[in-house]
């Protein structure tokens, strides 16, 4: 088995440049399957950039990355979702003036069995699979505690509310590999608290996860694994303890 097939996800000498500014350097690693990765280091590190370089909203200039075995280089971000790739944001992504439920569903498009042309034409399949992935929505939604809001504007929801709802989004269409860019972001400590529930039980259920965040409590708390940008390059990486305890992780970020 090669270094590909033996992990979930391989970056293989990743670089990015915008301009003069060299965003990501020979970034080379595996993330393991049902692990749930940290991915830390100063602002400007390129954490985002590398998050958006895996999900397809940036093109390296030098690179490959490889999901399950798949070569990914080419293919949108429709096309890596399919595959199993989902993503939220560091700024929430919905839309503010669609309904809670329209929101979501909007994270079911690629379980749907009927075509655009059966949709537009409103066939008795499109109807039949319309009613299907609403009830599958309004059942997630109660698992989510947004069942009450199901038809209020997103606009009118809270911050917790609006993360809740993304993280929803992403998770419906039961991808193998999530990207978390600072889920906690913007949240109390108990709201916090209880995101980090939400994932625990999401990589319970076999999701691995790749996450963004700048609370070291939390990643040091709660992830299985650790990998840390430093200038664009690949500093460190390990389990919490031992990128907690290494000297040149702490003399880049963590600090004394």
């Amino acid at each position: 088995m090669s270094d590909n097939e033996s992990y979930l996800l391989s970056l293989r000498d990743i670089s990015l440049r915008f301009g003069g500014l060299q965003a990501l350097s020979d970034i080379t690693v595996g993330v393991s399957s049902g692990l749930w990765t940290a991915l830390i280091g100063p602002n400007g590190a390129g954490k985002t950039s590398l998050l958006n370089v895996i999900c397809g909203l940036y093109a390296a200039q030098r690179g490959e990355v490889v999901l399950g075995g798949r070569p990914l280089d080419g293919l949108g971000v429709h096309q890596r979702a399919a595959l199993g790739l989902a993503r939220t944001f560091q700024a929430v992504q919905l839309v503010l003036e669609m309904h809670v439920l329209d929101n979501l569903l909007l994270g079911l498009h690629c379980r749907g069995q009927v075509g655009l042309l059966g949709h537009l034409l409103g066939s008795p399949g499109s109807r039949r699979e319309e009613r299907a992935l609403r009830d599958t929505g309004l059942a997630v939604l109660e698992r989510y505690d947004l069942a009450e809001v199901w038809d209020r504007p997103v606009s009118e929801l809270s911050l917790w509310q609006r993360k809740l709802l993304e993280l929803a989004r992403a998770v419906v269409g039961e991808p193998r590999l999530l990207l978390l860019d600072e889920p906690m972001g913007g949240l109390t400590m108990a709201e916090r608290e209880a995101m980090a529930e939400l994932l625990h039980d999401l990589r319970g259920g076999g999701l691995s996860m790749i996450m963004v965040e700048h609370d070291m409590d939390m990643v040091m708390t709660h992830t299985d694994h650790v990998m840390v940008l430093h200038h664009g390059r690949l500093l460190a990486q390990g389990p919490p303890r031992e990128i907690q305890a290494d000297p040149d992780v702490i003399a880049a970020y963590l600090g004394e």
